[in-house]
């Protein structure tokens, strides 16, 4: 099988205010297969963002511990930086703006179907003249997802997708994960909701106090993901 990121021994310290060492990866290594939908689980503070950031080249890391098969990448923070007074619609234009300035090949008149459908998608309405600023923490949460998705890239990386989503809506991002899965495209997410992944994912690793504790795919859990994870944590 084909693999679209791998992580190679990665240990990533940073220096505290304080002017002190503090490991937060330790040794990690990672393979992920291209089509996957691969949860990275484990609970608060267990560096899953950490990872994500250094994957992403937010965090500096040496360029053989981060290797990819595809630039072309959808990001979706924990939390993104949205402008309050866009509408959902003008803020997912200027990303597209942003992409077709990039390739040099301006495509304006595609724009309004192309992003209405991800808006769609995420449950969200392209004519809405609500400005973002009265968005819901749900509805800016997918609004992140589906600017995300306007290049229509490989591979997306989602940092907590489902975190401060009510249920409707965690249906809706399950259902555009499924999506994802139907286009054979690659998404690596960090989660701790267990329920969530076990409907969508392919593959998973665990990490917690910053250390690879567990990476395979779903099919080799038996029982309960969620008691496997406990168990896993525990030992």
């Amino acid at each position: 099988m084909n693999t679209i990121l791998t992580v190679q021994d990665l240990t990533k310290t940073v220096t505290t205010d304080w002017g002190k060492k503090k490991t937060l990866l330790h040794h990690i290594s990672l393979d992920i297969p291209s089509g996957s939908i691969f949860a990275l689980l484990g609970p608060n503070g267990a560096g899953k963002t950490t990872l994500i950031k250094c994957i992403m080249g937010f965090m500096k890391t040496e360029p053989w511990h981060i290797v990819t098969s595809t630039s072309h990448i959808g990001y979706a923070p924990d939390t993104t930086q949205l402008f309050p007074y866009l509408t959902g619609y003008e803020q997912m234009k200027l990303v597209w703006d942003l992409h077709q300035s990039e390739v040099k090949k301006p495509r304006s008149q595609e724009a309004k179907k192309h992003l209405s459908s991800l808006l769609e998608q995420v449950g969200l309405d392209a004519d809405n003249t609500t400005r973002v600023a009265k968005y819901s923490a749900g509805m800016k949460k997918r609004l992140g997802l589906a600017m995300s998705l306007v290049g229509d890239p490989d591979f997306l990386i989602w940092d907590e997708p489902m975190a401060g989503v009510d249920p409707l809506g965690r249906i809706t991002i399950k259902n555009v994960i499924n999506h994802l899965k139907s286009q054979g495209k690659t998404l690596l997410f960090s989660t701790h909701i267990l329920s969530d992944v076990e409907e969508v994912a392919n593959d998973f690793a665990i990490i917690h106090h910053g250390r690879l504790l567990y990476n395979w795919s779903m099919d080799s859990v038996s029982g309960s993901l969620e008691d496997f994870f406990a168990q896993t944590v525990k030992n």
